[in-house]
């Protein structure tokens, strides 16, 4: 996704001004928002993982769901951008 991210800013920047433009950088924006949320879950379930929180060592079903269903969200996220303005 991130990957995908870097290149969506300067295809803003050249595109015209409108509300292609607008509707553009609000799916670039709400994909932006989903990736931070997913890096701050992964690096949550890191130091968890690690003991850094809690202790125990390993992710709790309810964790580890909320971390694919992040994944999945991001991942639709991008998708839904690369379809509505791949190869316009």
């Amino acid at each position: 996704c991130r990957y995908t991210l870097q290149y969506t800013y300067p295809y803003a920047y050249y595109m015209e001004s409108g509300p292609r433009k607008k509707l553009f950088e609000y799916q670039q924006a709400q994909l932006e928002a989903e990736i931070e949320n997913l890096s701050w879950k992964v690096e949550r379930a890191d130091s968890y993982e690690r003991g850094v929180v809690g202790g125990e060592g390993e992710l709790s079903a309810s964790d580890r769901g909320d971390l694919e269903n992040q994944m999945h969200i991001a991942e639709q996220k991008r998708r839904t951008l690369l379809k509505d303005f791949h190869d316009t």
